[in-house]
């Protein structure tokens, strides 16, 4: 029998070319002769550049490759379902010949051509070796996002191990079908983003976040690309088509927006617009508060009431006094005026509160907040003499009731402002539009704030309803033309079974997509800092060395 320990390396090298002359060489001699040397760190430290150099690569051809990518996954989900529906090959029309990436991989290939710049692994034979190179290739990706050195580290750990869970699949070939096989590769690396952590603290309280949840709360719907614009809600939103998801979000929020004006109004909810009868209604509802006030008789000022005036009218006469030019005089003759009585009826002061406030709601839509919080300022300090000369009788519920029917006519008012006199609707656009320029609209979480906010964040989901709500970008009409377009290319016999099936499969993805955005996906609508995805973690997970999605 052969020593094999005692041959020379020439003959180790005669042997392995010739198997037939080491026939009676022990099996374990053989493994540990022909095996390769164990993987240096020079080895691995060359496996982790060449991920770096890969990676870099298909970043450098991201947007062409994405493109690419998507265009051929349409195409072959077409070619494996009329396989599938007809039994028949996948036509030469719907066979997807190039690899996947092709820009990414040529780039690769070009800097193959040089040891210094090479993307291949020296030793693909060592474990370690392949998954550094994995791992190492979402570096470059990583680098377009967080700029510190921990941002980067905590990074490229987030997608390195997703990386690294592809790459396992990938080896492993857990089922027969290499289609199943790079399926598995794709969905484990896209699942393994998807769960890494997002960062730390709790959920960003923005006035965005918060109008989202109150319209929620109320019974409105959001379209989620549009008020929190991940990647899934943004692919639904054009899978369902945008102005699709807007004109059925908006059909879905009208009967909402009309009972927050019934709210408003102390109304209960109702069918249908609002009508000129229950705004009547409203009114008739809400003028005994005022009615009981007006009938209060004589009101006395106390000792400090010209204090008080003072003190609210200072909320202004700084700027005046600083800038004689910027001074409101007729604010200030109106103070005088007022301060002047030490009594004054019950109804007058409701009239002249009433007039205060208009005028405050005229500086702030002017743009001039100190006038008009000095208004408000003053109206409050008459309403606070009525109350404290009334509880000293023991009526100090006609206030109460006063200040809530006050409130009921300014939210009538508003609706009235607000509601398209021909439809009977309330528009929530318009109270958007008046939240914005100064309208008050009542308190934080009152019914036309809580609406008018919600509108300001997807303003056409919000539009009012004038026609039926289309199936959105092309719709049924135009899936069937470009069915018709594909069935040019198809074997006769099946063209016609395509160009009524694909616009079938089209309207029913849309319809599905928006129902889902508009229904259990609302769940998605709202923002929140602790799962908003950095982007460079999604580029760092297209763009790593995937095993098998960018193999070639």
């Amino acid at each position: 029998m052969t020593d094999i320990t005692q041959m020379s390396d020439a003959d180790l090298m005669a042997l392995a070319g010739h198997p037939s002359g080491i026939t009676d060489i022990p099996t374990e001699q053989l493994q540990a002769a022909i095996a390769p040397p164990p993987a240096t760190a020079a080895d691995r430290v060359q496996a982790g550049e060449a991920g770096i150099l890969k990676g870099a690569a298909y970043l450098a051809g991201l947007v062409p490759d994405t493109a690419i990518n998507t265009y051929n996954l349409g195409k072959a989900g077409l070619g494996y379902g009329y396989s599938k529906l007809t039994g028949k090959p996948v036509p030469d029309a719907l066979q997807v010949n190039q690899d996947v990436s092709p820009v990414g991989g040529w780039i690769s290939r070009q800097l193959d051509k040089s040891p210094i710049t090479t993307t291949q692994v020296a030793r693909p034979d060592d474990t370690a070796s392949r998954y550094i190179s994995t791992a190492a290739s979402v570096i470059p990706g990583v680098l377009t996002g967080e700029g510190s050195l921990p941002g980067i580290a905590s990074n490229t750990v987030k997608a390195a191990i997703p990386a690294a869970g592809a790459q396992y699949v990938a080896e492993h070939k857990p089922f027969q079908s290499d289609t199943a096989n790079n399926a598995a590769t794709v969905l484990t690396q896209a699942l393994g983003t998807a769960l890494m952590p997002r960062g730390r603290g709790a959920p960003v309280e923005s006035p965005t976040n918060d109008a989202v949840q109150a319209g929620q709360e109320a019974g409105f719907v959001f379209p989620p690309g549009a008020t929190n614009p991940t990647l899934k809600n943004r692919v639904l939103s054009m899978v369902a088509g945008k102005s699709s998801v807007d004109q059925h979000g908006a059909v879905e929020n009208q009967p909402v927006t009309n009972n927050q004006g019934r709210l408003a109004m102390g109304l209960p909810a109702g069918d249908g617009s609002i009508s000129d009868v229950e705004i009547a209604q409203a009114k008739a509802q809400a003028a005994p508060g005022y009615n009981a006030i007006r009938a209060a008789g004589q009101i006395t000022a106390p000792q400090d009431f010209q204090s008080r005036l003072s003190t609210a009218l200072n909320q202004q006469s700084g700027a005046g006094r600083l800038a004689p030019s910027l001074r409101n005089t007729e604010l200030e003759r109106t103070v005088g005026e007022i301060a002047q009585n030490p009594s004054f009826d019950a109804s007058d002061a409701v009239d002249t509160i009433a007039q205060l406030r208009d005028k405050s709601q005229q500086a702030y839509r002017a743009g001039d907040a100190g006038t008009g919080k000095a208004y408000k300022g003053v109206a409050k300090v008459i309403e606070q003499a009525m109350t404290e000369d009334l509880n000293q009788r023991g009526q100090g519920d006609l206030v109460q009731n006063y200040r809530d029917s006050r409130q009921r006519f300014a939210a009538i008012a508003d609706v009235e402002a607000n509601r398209n006199p021909t439809t009977g609707n309330l528009q929530a656009q318009k109270l958007a539009a008046a939240l914005k320029g100064g309208d008050y609209l009542g308190e934080k979480g009152t019914p036309l704030r809580v609406t008018a906010e919600a509108a300001g964040q997807a303003p056409k989901a919000f539009a009012e309803p004038t026609q039926t709500p289309g199936s959105g970008h092309l719709g049924f009409w135009g899936s069937l033309l470009g069915a018709a377009e594909l069935g040019q290319h198809l074997p006769l016999e099946h063209g016609g079974l395509i160009g009524a099936g694909l616009p079938i499969a089209y309207t029913g993805a849309r319809m599905g997509a928006r129902k889902f955005l508009l229904g259990p996906g609302q769940s998605g609508a709202v923002q929140y800092g602790s799962k908003q995805i950095d982007p460079s973690q999604l580029i760092s997970a297209l763009t790593s060395a995937p095993p098998i999605l960018q193999s070639r």
